[in-house]
């Protein structure tokens, strides 16, 4: 073994340079089981005199479900609640080492559930302008990947900003 740096995940990167014959110089990364020790999540074929962990990607495409009761309304003002659920997709998943970009662990299927108060004020028939504190939770999905999901399972969001509505007749 030949370099060793840890990232923000608590993963270990470990380079070997090989033995010249049978084994190729590679990239190895450690990742901690549930019970702390350290196993190997994978490797890289790459030679790597030097490492510099850049960072990991991971992109999503989220599918969501709700619905919305109208608590109150007032001349322009509407005062509403929202609850609902969220499936995210991971669809791709890469990492950075050394400027070499690879594939990476894809994480599984992140469910959510989420609910919102928000008030909306009507300027016009057609818009409004809106605020909506919200809060989120999301569901362990089992996965080791380590995401913002993992880290951060319940959120607070706040929403503002203009709504059109459309085929709005009030």
């Amino acid at each position: 073994l030949h370099r060793l740096r840890s990232d923000r995940y608590g993963q270990l990167w470990v380079t070997s340079r090989g033995d010249n014959a049978t084994l190729p110089p590679s990239l190895y990364w450690l990742s901690p089981g549930d019970d702390g020790e350290m196993s190997v999540g994978g490797k890289v074929d790459v030679q790597a005199t030097e490492m510099a962990i850049v960072g990991d990607t991971l992109y999503y495409i989220g599918i969501p479900v709700g619905v919305s009761y109208k608590l109150l309304q007032t001349g322009r003002l509407t005062a509403y609640t929202m609850a609902g659920a969220q499936a995210d997709f991971n669809i791709k998943a890469s990492t950075t080492v050394n400027g070499q970009k690879t594939d990476a662990e894809k994480d599984n299927i992140q469910l959510s559930v989420n609910g919102t108060l928000g008030v909306e004020y009507d300027f016009l028939p057609q818009a409004g302008l809106y605020i909506e504190p919200g809060i989120r939770y999301n569901i362990d999905n089992g996965s080791k990947v380590k995401t913002y999901f993992k880290k951060h399972d319940l959120d607070f969001n706040l929403q503002l900003g203009i709504r059109v509505n459309f085929g709005h007749n009030d």
